[in-house]
């Protein structure tokens, strides 16, 4: 089995907490393939591997590494983002009667009350100011 090394990016912990985002951190190579989650959970025997100073322990810079050769489960959580939406009249039900600016995830989205669809996301102008922006985060 080839070996997987886990590691934190540092990176993406500074990129998240400057921009209020919450992408994956944790990144699990498997030889040229990287996967990102929010979690990680090795079914096997596993070695925590710290490189010292002197050299990088991968290619990306990281000198902690988490060593396996057992499988791996990747939890993702779902991407926080905004969304533009047309929801429903509340009386008739009416579909694409009004467009709702939403922060929140693809599943939840679609429990924000009346929803209809989703006309657009992460493409929103930067002239919206973020009052007219809805949390959505049931």
């Amino acid at each position: 089995m080839i070996k997987t090394y886990i590691h934190v990016n540092m990176h993406k912990i500074r990129a998240n907490k400057k921009h209020g985002t919450n992408e994956p951190v944790l990144t699990v190579k498997q030889g040229r393939k990287n996967t990102y989650g929010h979690s990680v959970e090795i079914l096997g025997p596993s070695k925590v591997i710290y490189g010292g100073n002197d050299k990088p322990l991968l290619p990306c810079g990281a000198r902690v590494v988490i060593e396996t050769e057992a499988e791996t489960i990747i939890e993702k959580e779902d991407k926080i983002t905004i969304f533009e939406i047309y929801v429903k009249n509340e009386k008739t039900l009416q579909r694409g009667w009004d467009i709702k600016y939403v922060r929140s995830t693809e599943d939840l989205i679609k429990t924000f009350p009346f929803f209809d669809v989703i006309i657009t996301r992460d493409n929103i102008s930067s002239e919206l100011s973020e009052s007219s922006i809805i949390n959505w985060e049931v």
